[in-house]
């Protein structure tokens, strides 16, 4: 088992050993600090959905899923990062293919306006 300093990233190291894919690891001695957070992250972008619940003004984020949701966003955690820190452009995103989306236009522009 490879050594994690933050503790908050050992379920999910354990996750990929239990799943069988410890192969991953392989040349973590080798990678440097940013190298082993961006693998950390790819790691945590599989299967992993999260759940941005919109009411009365205020956004609420949790790991979920929903039946039939208004708004569905498709992308990785490099571009919400990125958007969320002003640094990426939600509609370059989507226009690049780097985001997908399908709802009521109107819904996504809100969306858009609460995530500046």
């Amino acid at each position: 088992m490879i050594k994690i300093e933050d503790s908050t990233n050992r379920p999910l190291v354990e996750e990929v050993v239990r799943e069988g894919q410890e192969h991953v690891f392989r040349w973590w001695d080798d990678l440097s600090g940013s190298q082993r957070e961006s693998l950390l992250r790819q790691l945590r972008d599989i299967d992993f959905t999260l759940l941005m619940v919109f009411k009365d003004e205020t956004c609420t984020v949790k790991e979920g899923k929903v039946e039939n949701p208004d708004v569905l966003i498709e992308t990785d955690s490099e571009i919400i990062l990125g958007i969320t820190d002003g640094e990426i452009s939600p509609t370059k995103a989507f226009m690049g293919g780097k985001l997908k989306a399908k709802g009521d236009m109107k819904d996504m522009l809100r969306i858009q306006m609460l995530m500046k």
